[in-house]
């Protein structure tokens, strides 16, 4: 059974922890100053995050090689690889958001999610709180820190928080993952302003001349962030009707898994998300497994719903260079995250990454 070791005095923690929401709700505008951890890769990640409401948003941090941008406008969103000379434009999306890029690892291994968040709870499981803790560091006048831990189970985690006297985040270190898998992140923010004029060509950033676009043709990828999937025409097992995925689970976040019952990897990632079903689906979400042969599949429908794709094209469909590959589909059919390939010494991280990434999706659509 889950347990939540929580340290000290909930209450009082509690209402500092709300000091962070009400300080980034009354932020027009807002500079930060971004240094960044990873167990998992070398160095560290320097940068600066930057948002001006309503709309525009920019990132830039170097780390491991890369000099990256990342800016967010009423016009559409770009991101530029300055090490690889590479850029990549999309179209305007309504809410914050961070991309799963093609041309750098800087957003998936560094990218302060954390910073677009309501709430600090949106970083725990349903239930937890946290509570007020010693630090582990030595903490500024005025600061307090707060910790939670999720003591058992393979979706373990601890977070710590540190908050300064006016609700700012100075520090956030994540470890999750059973001991021995578990991966740390760590983040400390600093240099904060806030409601002051900026200047406007920081979210209109020219591509240098000579720097190539990332315009490779759609089938050249499977499908990413952003783009519309249609999840019609599947057939639930030993049937021909077809059902429009999409349609039957509503507004609920949709996990669709396309697996094939000879490949090992998929067997492994069903495995992987069945540990994580009920954490997936106290977040709303919903979870469908879609095959590729369906007259040979391996039953999971003990945690999830089982359909395949009667014409035999489910990869083409998807652009998906194999199995298994994996989709958080939001509401109005788009794709928020895709994950290809499994690894099953990674296991604890794939699943903490489809549960923050649903936490994600919930955050944005608030």
């Amino acid at each position: 059974m889950l347990a939540y070791l929580l340290i000290l005095a909930p209450g009082r923690a509690q209402a500092d922890i709300d000091g962070f929401a009400e300080f980034m709700k009354s932020a027009k505008t807002l500079s930060v100053d971004v240094r960044v951890k990873r167990s998992t890769v070398p160095g560290e990640g320097v940068g600066k995050f930057i948002i001006e409401r309503p709309s525009r948003l920019r990132l830039a941090m170097t780390w491991a090689g890369s000099d990256y941008v990342f800016v967010q406008n009423e016009r559409g969103m770009l991101e530029i690889e300055h090490s690889a000379r590479a850029y990549r434009e999309l179209p305007f999306f309504e809410r914050y958001t961070f991309l799963d890029s093609r041309i750098s690892d800087v957003p998936m291994n560094g990218f302060p999610a954390v910073l677009l968040m309501s709430s600090l709870k949106e970083l725990l499981p349903p239930g937890a709180k946290f509570s007020s803790a010693k630090s582990e560091e030595e903490t500024p006048p005025g600061a307090t820190s707060f910790v939670v831990t999720l003591a058992n189970g393979p979706l373990a985690m601890e977070v710590r928080v540190e908050l300064d006297g006016q609700g700012r985040l100075l520090r956030l270190v994540t470890k999750e993952g059973p001991p021995g898998q578990s991966e740390t992140i760590a983040y400390r923010f600093s240099n904060y302003v806030v409601d002051k004029p900026l200047p406007q060509d920081m979210f209109f950033p020219i591509v240098p001349q000579g720097y190539f676009a990332d315009t490779l043709p759609p089938d050249a990828y499977p499908v990413g962030f952003g783009q519309k999937v249609s999840l019609g025409g599947f057939a639930a097992l030993k049937s021909t009707t077809p059902t429009d995925l999409r349609l039957k689970y509503g507004a609920k976040p949709l996990f669709v898994l396309l697996a094939d019952p000879d490949c090992s990897p998929s067997l492994e990632a069903i495995r992987a998300m069945r540990e994580a079903a009920q954490a997936l689906r106290a977040e709303g979400a919903e979870l469908a497994i879609a095959w590729t042969e369906p007259h040979r599949a391996a039953s999971a429908a003990s945690f999830a719903d089982e359909y395949y794709d009667p014409t035999g094209k489910a990869l083409e469909r998807f652009q998906a260079p194999g199995t298994p590959f994996i989709m958080l589909v939001e509401e109005r059919g788009l794709v928020f995250r895709a994950w290809f390939g499994f690894d099953p010494a990674h296991a604890a991280n794939l699943r903490s990454d489809l549960l923050k990434s649903v936490q994600d999706l919930n955050a944005m659509r608030r």
